[in-house]
């Protein structure tokens, strides 16, 4: 499939009559002309007419703790902002509420705390039903630059309480994401509890970043709740403790289509591949990169996979390919780098790609 070209509206030039401009685009033409748009033209189209802003708005906030997002601490007030009841109860459980946040009906909860308080209303939109994409390091660090102002005592606690807010703000909602992003070093226990299994059933991509990740027991704590997952990305370095749970998750899925490993994984590369093996049926997409190839000669392996379209391998140190490499069933291959045939290259000359023709 081609690569969209991104629509930029600032360099569009047309003019259209006054009739012109009455007609209206369905909405489902619309949304797929909203997917092809630069991101900061999403602002300019909202502003069109009220169809247009209905159908931008969710796309501008369905990720709204990416690396887009340079004050993504304005969700967080957003968010705190678009309480159902059980969320406005919660709010009185902070002791120190940041100033410019408080509705008018919390306000009695707030009386002789210190802070500078300012009334104001509620967002026209229910933005939080809006986000598919739990990235949980960028909430955590959202959530720390909206307490910034506080001593250091009261914001870890606020922290703490915000961030079970808003867990509870997507559970009582039925809110369950599609996307989910974690890095170790931002991790809380609390947000994988059972108790908000409901919020993480559905997610079918899953993103793993940080070097020996499961010293939060963040693998263990997702193998029961996500089974759905399609795609599976690793950017770790795995040891024998965070093997056994990355095992037991791979197998636990019932259609894992595509998977990604960035990092060494030390000394285990066997009973990891064995693993992938229980999902021979649907994986159609490998790709590893810093794998331990080296010295690795059981290619026949791969024969096992028998919808496999797409294996990749880069930034291997060293690899030797034999003619089993060549003789995968499986896939009708066109291998990019024919002269790697039963010699050994280093570095980057090392890239083996194998595709559908």
């Amino acid at each position: 499939m081609p690569k969209k070209s991104p629509i930029n509206l600032s360099k569009s030039r047309f003019t259209c009559s006054k009739s012109e401009k009455d007609v209206h685009l369905i909405p489902d033409i619309l949304q797929i002309i909203f997917t092809m748009l630069i991101y900061k033209d999403l602002f300019s189209a909202i502003r069109v007419n009220r169809t247009w802003c209905l159908l931008g708005i969710p796309m501008l906030w369905k990720a709204p703790f990416s690396y887009r997002h340079a004050n993504s601490k304005h969700a967080i007030r957003t968010y705190l902002l678009s309480n159902t009841e059980p969320s406005i109860n919660c709010l009185k459980m902070i002791p120190y509420f940041p100033k410019h946040t408080i509705l008018p009906e919390n306000l009695d909860n707030f009386e002789g705390s210190g802070c500078d308080l300012e009334i104001i209303t509620k967002p026209l939109f229910d933005y939080i039903s809006y986000c598919l994409v739990f990235d949980y390091g960028g909430i955590f660090r959202a959530v720390l630059d909206y307490c910034e102002t506080l001593d250091k005592l009261c914001r870890k606690k606020t922290v703490k309480i915000i961030m079970k807010i808003l867990l509870e703000m997507f559970k009582s909602r039925g809110h369950q994401f599609k996307n989910m992003r974690v890095k170790y070093q931002y991790h809380d226990n609390k947000i994988l509890s059972p108790k908000y299994a409901c919020v993480y059933s559905e997610i079918d991509t899953l993103d793993l970043i940080g070097l020996h990740i499961d010293k939060s027991h963040v693998l263990a704590a997702l193998i029961p709740l996500c089974r759905k997952i399609k795609h599976l990305s690793i950017t770790i370095k795995i040891g024998s403790d965070e093997l056994k749970n990355l095992i037991e998750l791979i197998r636990g899925q019932t259609n894992l289509t595509t998977i990604e490993i960035i990092g060494e994984i030390i000394d285990h590369r066997k009973s990891l591949l064995s693993a992938l093996c229980a999902q021979k049926d649907t994986i159609t997409s490998m790709e590893f990169s810093y794998f331990p190839f080296e010295g690795f000669m059981d290619w026949t392996i791969f024969r096992q996979f028998t919808r496999l379209k797409r294996l990749k391998i880069h930034n291997v140190s060293k690899i030797d390919i034999d003619d089993d490499v060549l003789g995968i069933k499986c896939i009708e291959s066109t291998i990019l780098q024919r002269t790697i045939h039963g010699k050994k290259y280093h570095g980057e000359a090392l890239i083996p790609v194998f595709f559908l023709r």
